[in-house]
């Protein structure tokens, strides 16, 4: 078996949080341009960023489990 190493290991853990943190911030900053280009209120735009965090919540486990049982690597490529 391949010996990781743990610095690589560390700064992919590290950078994927950062990344899920980066998207909701991205849809944050868009939400004023979205709420212009299809004239909608306020109540609307909340939803948008509800449904990113209950969407991130509802997948993180079940694609965790996916990534258990056909490998991580695998599974990464195959979704990308």
């Amino acid at each position: 078996m391949k010996k990781t190493n743990p610095s690589i290991m560390l700064f992919i853990a590290t950078l994927t949080s950062f990344l899920i943190y980066f998207n909701g911030s991205a849809v944050t900053v868009a939400l004023p341009a979205i709420g212009i280009e299809f004239k909608t209120n306020l109540l609307i735009l909340n939803w948008i960023v509800t449904s990113l965090l209950l969407s991130s919540a509802a997948f993180l486990l079940p694609m965790g489990k996916f990534g258990d049982l056909f490998g991580r690597k695998k599974f990464i490529l195959s979704a990308s």
